[in-house]
This record gives structure tokens, sequence and C-alpha cells, in this order.
């Protein structure tokens, strides 16, 4: 806010600058980062369904699916590190050895 409230213009300058002699960085910097902001380019979120709905449903449903799948690899990755190999490759390799 100082660096901002210190701007004066440039009177001699043909378009309207700051003065040369005053430290304006930060606001620079507010300026370049407002001309990347491409807001104006996002797309609206449609809303999320009515709780308790059918839709609702179906969402949680998925959501808890795709937990589930997560929680169940994360699950197989700790066996195989722990043991060396998955579950089903130790029942398998006992199956092999009978």
């Amino acid at each position: 806010m100082d660096e901002y409230a210190g701007l004066i213009w440039d009177e001699r300058a043909a378009k309207r600058e700051e003065h040369p002699n005053c430290a304006n960085d930060l606001a620079d910097a507010t300026l370049y980062a407002w001309r990347l902001c491409y807001s104006y380019l996002s797309v609206a979120v449609d809303p999320p369904p009515k709780v308790g709905s059918p839709e609702w449903h179906e969402q949680e449903e998925e959501q808890m699916l795709q937990a589930e799948i997560r929680r169940y690899h994360e699950r197989r990755e700790a066996e195989a590190d722990s043991w060396g190999m998955t579950v089903e490759e130790y029942d398998w390799a006992t199956w092999e050895r009978t």
C-alpha cells in the first residue's frame, strides 16, 4: 500500500507512466499477475445434486467404489512390501509345492 501511495506520474511522458525514480516493483508484480488471470476462460461447475436425490445416490456410490478400489490397491502394495509377494502369489507358490 505504501508503494501504491508513493507512486507519482511522470508529467513529461506522452502517455501515463510512473515516474522512473519511484519504486514500483510490487505494483508491477501485481499488474503482471493480474494480466495472467484467465478467469474469463473458466467454466462454471455444475452444482452438486440435491442430497437424497437419485443422482446424489449414484454419485455417492461411485465415490465409495473408487475409495474402496484405492484402499484395495494400497493394501496389495503394503502386502507386497511386507511379504515380498501378494497373498495370491503366496497361495499360488504354496499350491505348486503340493
